[in-house]
């Protein structure tokens, strides 16, 4: 006769799982999960190596500039005008004789420069957003709810859900007036 909880470990028998292959895979981590599943998708890591050659282009606009194309960007050349692409100019030139190959690398950097202060903005907006809705709690959580930009260019049905999760009287009163 065995004393309950004095078994010894092998004795005890583990549940089955619900399911085929739960113990075939062991457990991971959000980020190795997710980093295997981005490397079994080939477009999208063929997408993500094209954005970041761009963006290293980009960056080394002025050597690139120097070495391949050997223009400046805002250099005029009034007597090479509307040439096709060829040899001087892989891409050839606009209404200024402006070489349109230097013009294009150097407006990734604009591209990229717009694009990381608008993550930026975006990122620090609704972290402050969040911070305070969240520490504030039930008024100021329905009307960040209520007036969030996905709200607004969602289906109805969505908002509708998103006012039935709120519970309070303050979304059924500012959900009528946005």
């Amino acid at each position: 006769m065995s004393v309950l909880g004095q078994s010894p470990a092998g004795e005890l028998e583990l549940p089955s799982s619900a399911y085929e292959g739960a113990g075939s895979r062991p457990a991971q981590s959000y980020w190795n999960e997710s980093w295997e599943r981005l490397r079994d998708n080939r477009i999208g890591v063929a997408a993500g190596v094209l954005i970041l050659i761009l963006a290293a282009i980009a960056l080394a606009a002025p050597l690139f500039t120097q070495f391949l194309t050997h223009y400046e960007p805002y250099r005029l050349d009034l007597l090479s005008t509307f040439q096709s692409p060829g040899r001087p100019h892989l891409l050839g030139t606009d209404e200024l004789g402006r070489d349109t190959l230097t013009r294009l690398i150097y407006g990734g950097r604009v591209t990229l420069g717009v694009a990381f202060l608008t993550v930026a903005l975006s990122l620090s907006l609704g972290t402050t957003v969040g911070l305070l809705a969240g520490y504030y709690g039930r008024w100021i959580s329905c009307s960040a709810r209520t007036r969030s930009p996905w709200r607004q260019s969602s289906p109805p049905s969505v908002g509708a859900a998103s006012r039935g999760w709120c519970g309070a009287r303050c979304c059924r009163s500012s959900s009528a007036t946005s």
